[in-house]
């Protein structure tokens, strides 16, 4: 988890930066095609892997779903008052708790059944293909998302 925590550590310090620059957009996209690079890389683990498969996986991991959901809460607090701050947060919170819990269910769920089907390393692997692609979804939803205008839409409107 070493790996991942520092790439984690860093994609948090790129959103600081980057954020009122780039907008949520580009960092969205990259996190989501970071997280599905890393999670393709576990269908090729294999036993006598170098750790070095590994460790890349994972750091793509932490990236990508640090940089996601770094972006994600910075552009849903933008237009939130300081004073209503703690409760967005709490429900930020819990909301991303429940999203880990539906996520691991739905892959659990997904094993299962194709461990039924397939043979248990294919199950494995498809298991983890389709991770990667759920993972891809948000992408053609962030296309949606505005550039840095929507840092510079608010500071407008802070202005006035």
């Amino acid at each position: 988890m070493v790996p991942w925590s520092v790439a984690s550590f860093m994609a948090i310090s790129a959103t600081a930066r980057l954020f009122n620059r780039l907008g949520p957009r580009l960092l969205i996209i990259t996190g989501c095609l970071l997280q599905a690079a890393g999670i393709v890389l576990l269908t090729q683990i294999a036993p006598g892997s170098p750790w070095a498969l590994l460790v890349t996986a994972f750091s793509l991991m932490g990236a990508g779903g640090s940089l996601c959901s770094s972006t994600a809460q910075s552009s849903a607090f933008l237009h939130t008052a300081n004073a209503d701050m703690p409760d967005a947060s709490a429900l930020w919170n819990i909301n991303r708790q429940l999203s880990f819990c539906l996520g691991v269910t739905l892959i659990s769920v997904a094993l299962n059944v194709l461990m039924h089907l397939l043979a248990p390393a294919a199950a494995w692997r498809a298991t983890f293909t389709l991770a990667a692609a759920l993972t891809l979804l948000p992408v053609f939803f962030a296309w949606r998302l505005p550039s840095a205008a929507v840092v510079l839409s608010f500071l407008s409107e802070k202005e006035k």
